[in-house]
């Protein structure tokens, strides 16, 4: 297995467990993402966590459990940049055990899942932030042209 330091690989589940832990995360408000990155997944959920951060679980065809805990999609430079991303391995077996979802886990546990790397991004811009920029600047493009318009006339 190759070390991958922002995600968890280690968990398994049997095929005629997804749907049921589909069910089950979205019981507790796990949602579809708006923007998922296709990477052959069969469903990928997220979850608000505190300080503006989410779980990312995605299932796999094969079965295989891919997690992450990454800044808030509502940080969006924060959440592109994968150096903020890191393994969410003890969220996943939390989830699956209490659950009561049979699992296999790899023998090998990377380091980056027993010992998580967080890179906390240093003042993040919210979302909110970027839209009242962009609305100020066409406002401000909007008047400049008006006022150009008008004057030539």
């Amino acid at each position: 297995m190759t070390e991958d330091s922002h995600h968890c690989k280690c968990f398994k589940i049997s095929p005629n467990q997804k749907k049921i832990l589909r069910e089950k995360l979205e019981k507790i408000q796990f949602e579809d993402t708006p923007f998922q990155l296709e990477q052959g997944q069969e469903f990928g959920l997220i979850k608000k966590l505190e300080n503006d951060k989410q779980i990312h679980i995605r299932v796999m065809p094969s079965c295989e459990i891919h997690s992450e805990i990454e800044p808030s999609i509502e940080l969006p430079f924060a959440h592109i940049n994968s150096d903020h991303s890191y393994s969410a391995h003890k969220e996943v077996q939390y989830i699956l055990h209490y659950f009561g979802i049979h699992y296999t886990r790899n023998w090998s546990v990377p380091i980056s899942c027993i010992r998580p790397i967080i890179k906390e991004p240093f003042k993040p811009t919210h979302i909110k932030t970027i839209v009242g920029v962009v609305f100020a600047v066409v406002l401000f493009v909007g008047i400049m042209v008006l006022l150009a318009k008008s004057s030539k006339a």
